[in-house]
């Protein structure tokens, strides 16, 4: 949320559209019987998304507008991202031990634990510099938006890639 990777994709207006969708999950999860837990899933990931989708641009803007409140007010914005990510993970794991073989959970474990830790530590980065401990955030000062093809749809299914500007 702090290295700003894909903001120049992230469009207000799509904030939105996640919203909408959790209405229309909830509705069709009341329909759908034996497979409402797939909903359940769906509802818990659009929950997630529709918090952190843009995030990152709202801090990135408080931190250059130097508005230390908003800031703070981000800071508890990012721990209901984190309590959001852990129904998530419950809902997901719940799906995934009816559906599959216990093998292969352990890369989800460390992928949407991975990400609870790194809003962690994003979040104690930014309290450390409310506290005056930290005289800037040079993540927030840098600017890392290297996806910017306007011309095509965005689609960016590869953790390894998208976890860090560096190589994992």
């Amino acid at each position: 949320v702090l290295l700003g990777i894909f903001n120049s994709v992230a469009k207000k207006e799509y904030a939105a559209l996640y919203r909408s969708a959790l209405k229309k999950i909830s509705a069709a999860r009341l329909r759908a019987g034996d497979y409402a837990y797939l909903f359940d899933t769906a509802r818990a990931f659009l929950e997630v998304i529709a918090e952190k989708y843009d995030v990152g641009t709202d801090i990135r803007s408080a931190y250059a507008a130097n508005d230390r409140e908003r800031l703070a007010a981000l800071c508890k914005r990012l721990e209901k991202i984190v309590k959001k990510l852990r129904a998530f993970y419950k809902a997901y794991s719940a799906q995934w031990y009816k559906e599959n073989k216990a093998n292969g959970m352990e890369v989800q474990d460390a992928r949407i634990f991975g990400l609870i830790g790194r809003i962690g530590a994003c979040r104690a980065r930014i309290e450390s510099y409310l506290a005056g401990e930290t005289q800037s955030l040079e993540e927030l000062s840098d600017r890392y938006e290297w996806y910017v093809d306007e011309t095509r749809n965005f689609m960016w299914n590869d953790w390894a890639s998208i976890i860090s500007a560096c190589i994992v």
